[in-house]
């Protein structure tokens, strides 16, 4: 799997951009005192709970709402940040969101560009990515994993489309 983020010069450019205006927001976000980004702590608070032979069910991890309500098998993919202090934890995972929205937005892009070819849906794209941004922030700021659940389910799709499965 080649990454789309080094296919061509206007996808480096589009990275630059965004990992600038991404930084900006993390550098804000840690000036102002909220980089907490609480969905994170609890995955994060969970899994080192576990680990540490704790029941991480049942309690909250920081803010009153902070209750871990997934699988065991979800807890398992924030085991390995579970072992690095919370606020390195925490901006390695801001980047990693940061990657797989650039990644996953130059994807839909180019297979956009492959189903409709009218100049106007640089526009609707454009429109889109307005839109989308938003979304990007909340994710950043609360440390979501929805953006990652979205991209892993592209990669199923683009799979089963490939017919790898069969």
């Amino acid at each position: 799997m080649t990454l789309e983020i080094t296919q061509n010069r206007s996808n480096l450019v589009y990275t630059a951009i965004v990992v600038l205006a991404c930084a900006v927001f993390y550098i804000l976000e840690w000036v102002n005192g909220r980089d907490l980004m609480p969905d994170l702590f609890v995955y994060y608070s969970a899994a080192k709970e576990w680990m540490l032979g704790g029941e991480p069910y049942g309690q909250a991890f920081g803010l009153s709402s902070g209750y871990f309500k997934y699988s065991p098998l979800a807890m398992l993919a924030f085991v390995p940040l579970s072992f690095l202090p919370y606020k390195i934890a925490s901006s390695l995972f801001y980047w990693l969101v940061v990657v797989v929205f650039i990644e996953l937005s130059l994807r839909l892009w180019k297979h956009s560009k492959s189903l409709y070819s009218s100049p106007s849906m640089v526009w609707v794209l454009a429109v889109v990515g307005v839109i989308v941004s938003g979304h990007l922030i909340r994710e950043l700021h609360l440390g979501n994993i929805n953006l990652i659940l979205l991209f892993l389910c592209w990669l199923v799709f683009k799979a089963i489309q490939a017919d790898k499965f069969s």
